[in-house]
């Protein structure tokens, strides 16, 4: 089963989002960007969703942070109101999907399943199949 990390600051939203892909993956879910990055460098996830919600910029620092750090590891931007200009730069910086909330029971499972599909396609292309780790784990901080 293929892990994924949640973020998502509203608690109510972050159980929505939970119950609609739970039993597909093993779901960590937090509510800050911060705990995101950290948990990042401690585990590996094969695909992230992350919501993005007047403007509180998740899904651009969460895409800039991995960009830096040169981890492919699959995106899936929720948009929430208020905050669609998050939306045109997560497309700029590689979101694998850029969902707007209202639809996210309709289309979130299928986007997150295309987004780890096409990552392991990726990955079989390179010739090592397996999760990327979004830190070096040589005891770097």
């Amino acid at each position: 089963m293929s892990a994924l990390l949640l973020v998502d600051r509203c608690r109510r939203t972050r159980r929505e989002l939970y119950g609609l892909l739970r039993g597909r993956y093993r779901i960590l879910a937090t509510d800050s960007i911060f705990a995101a990055f950290r948990e990042l460098r401690r585990r590996e996830f094969e695909v992230i969703v992350v919501r993005t919600a007047r403007r509180d910029a998740f899904a651009v620092a969460l895409l800039k942070w991995l960009g830096i750090h040169r981890c492919p590891i699959p995106v899936v931007v929720l948009i929430g109101p208020g905050s669609s200009r998050d939306a045109e730069r997560a497309r700029e910086l590689g979101a694998s999907a850029v969902l707007h909330a209202t639809a996210r029971a309709r289309e979130l499972p299928a986007a997150v399943t295309s987004a780890v599909a096409s990552n392991a396609f990726r990955d079989s292309k390179r010739l090592h199949a397996r999760p990327v780790r979004a830190w070096p784990a040589a005891g770097l901080n």
